[in-house]
C-alpha cells in the first residue's frame, strides 16, 4: 500500500481473507486499501466487523469515522470518532475529523471545543481557526433564528 497500489493490495488482502476470515488486522488492512484506494463504501463493513471483534481498536474507529465523512454521513462518523479520541486525545487528526463531523451534522456547540483544542495545539493551522470560525458562525446563526426576528416585536 506504500507504492499507492490500492486494488492491488485490496485484493492480496482479499485472498488472505479467505484464509484467514477471523484476522481483525487483516480485515483492517482490506478496508483501508479499498478506502484508499477510493472504494469507501466497500470498506465500511470491514471496518464494522473489525469493531466488532475489537470495539476499541483506533485505527478501525477513526477508519469507520472518517469513511462515512468521506460518504457524506457526518451524523454516523460522530460516535467512532468519539471513541477515538477519548481512546487518545492528543491524535489531533481524531479530533479534527470529529469537529468536522459535528459541524457537518448541524452540531457546532460541541464542535466548537475540538476546534478550539486544535487551534491551541497548532496555532498556525488555519483549518482549525476556520472550523472554530465556523462553528462560532453556526451558533450565531442559530441564537439569530431563536430571536425569531420576523416576529413583531422587532
Amino acid at each position: 500500500m506504500q507504492q499507492g497500489r490500492f486494488a492491488e493490495a485490496a485484493g492480496m488482502y482479499q485472498e488472505i481473507l479467505r484464509a484467514l476470515p477471523s484476522n481483525p488486522g487483516i480485515r483492517l488492512n482490506l478496508g483501508m486499501a479499498l478506502q484508499m484506494g477510493g472504494r469507501t463504501a466497500e470498506a465500511v463493513p470491514h471496518f464494522e466487523a473489525v469493531l466488532r471483534a475489537e470495539p476499541a481498536n483506533p485505527p478501525a474507529l477513526f477508519s469507520l469515522g472518517l469513511a462515512h465523512v468521506q460518504l457524506g454521513q457526518p451524523a454516523r462518523a460522530v460516535a467512532p470518532l468519539q471513541k477515538a479520541v477519548a481512546a487518545d486525545p492528543a491524535n489531533l487528526n481524531a479530533r479534527g475529523l470529529l469537529a468536522q463531523a459535528l459541524l457537518e451534522a448541524g452540531r457546532p456547540r460541541e464542535a466548537a471545543p475540538h476546534y478550539r483544542r486544535l487551534a491551541a495545539a497548532t496555532p498556525k493551522d488555519a483549518r482549525a481557526w476556520g472550523g472554530l470560525g465556523r462553528s462560532y458562525e453556526a451558533l450565531a446563526g442559530q441564537a439569530f433564528a431563536e430571536l425569531k426576528p420576523d416576529s413583531a416585536e422587532w
